[in-house]
């Protein structure tokens, strides 16, 4: 089941300001900062113990610097990307420009020409294995189950001309529910109103 929602104004009434730069700006992440670094924190303990299992094998005088080296290598690269945000929305003299992930330019419009900012929701339900005793472990994902039903989603701003979703996966609703809510409060700080609210 797909869904759009956009509320009716849960969100702060506008107040029309210049502010400074960082005022103008808002990062949009897909995870909270917390989730981020604990995925980040697991890989780089997984990885570099795998890496000097290998070269313990083969080479085992090298085990521990490999693993070390490996180590670095990843907190270093997973640092640069923890940095980078999913899109980046910037107000410049009453226009909105977004970048996505990797800077390029996906939106530039007019404020008041971006009409809405929705949650575009799916329901899923995943299929999980079959843990009972009685199931061979090779057929376990044959007898499946169907797992209960989850709420995923993703933002899109929607103009009058197209519909520009912040990112091409859906993630968990909770997190998404709110940045959501913040990025429109940012957008309302800026004097932009939803088209429903327009006199």
């Amino acid at each position: 089941m797909d869904e759009r929602y956009a509320p009716p104004a849960a969100d702060e009434p506008s107040l029309a300001v210049q502010g400074t730069a960082s005022d103008r700006v808002f990062e949009y992440f897909t995870q909270p900062s917390g989730a981020r670094m604990n995925s980040i924190g697991c890989a780089v303990v997984i990885v570099p113990v795998g890496v000097a299992a290998l070269f313990g094998l083969l080479l085992p005088s090298l085990a521990l610097p490999a693993a070390a080296l490996t180590a670095a290598a990843m907190w270093w690269r997973s640092r640069r990307q923890v940095a980078r945000p999913q899109a980046t929305l910037w107000i410049e003299e009453s226009r909105l420009r977004v970048l996505d992930r990797d800077s390029r330019e996906i939106l530039n419009v007019r404020l008041k020409h971006l009409l809405e900012v929705e949650l575009d929701t799916k329901t899923i339900q995943r299929v999980q294995d079959n843990l009972d005793s009685g199931v061979l472990p090779h057929f376990r994902m044959l007898h499946g189950k169907v797992g209960s039903a989850t709420d995923i989603s993703r933002i899109v701003l929607v103009t009058s001309k197209q519909d520009v979703p912040l990112t091409e996966e859906r993630m968990s609703i909770s997190y998404t529910t709110e940045s959501f809510g913040k990025m429109r409060r940012f957008l309302r700080n800026h004097g932009w109103l939803p088209e429903n609210e327009r006199a």
